[in-house]
């Protein structure tokens, strides 16, 4: 929330610059934030190779979250490997996410 100044500089070829500034002001409260990571290098289909990332970049993801945007661990919904089933990402993506994130201001 607050003042926050917006400046835009442009160059033509001629290396002339034309600068703009714009002032906003966010008035609005912030909502909270919510977070679904998932990640999972092994599928019980054997036609679909494993990975070897997905499940690191998903922690490593999952870590940033709450390490720096300062997110609430019950705020961040985490599925790994067998937990990843589609049950499991239904009912967080569409059941529990949607409970918890209820107002307009919310960010998912």
């Amino acid at each position: 929330m607050g003042k926050n100044v917006i400046t835009v500089t442009a160059f033509d070829i001629e290396n002339l610059l034309s600068s703009e500034s714009v002032t906003v002001f966010r008035d609005s409260a912030r909502g909270e934030i919510w977070a679904a990571v998932i990640g999972l290098n092994e599928y019980r289909n054997a036609a679909i190779p494993s990975l070897r990332y997905a499940k690191n970049d998903a922690r490593a993801f999952a870590r940033y979250l709450r390490e720096n945007m300062k997110l609430d661990r019950d705020h961040l919904f985490e599925l790994y490997d067998s937990e990843a089933t589609v049950k499991n990402m239904k009912s967080v993506l569409g059941t529990k996410l949607r409970r918890v994130a209820d107002r307009p201001e919310d960010t998912v």
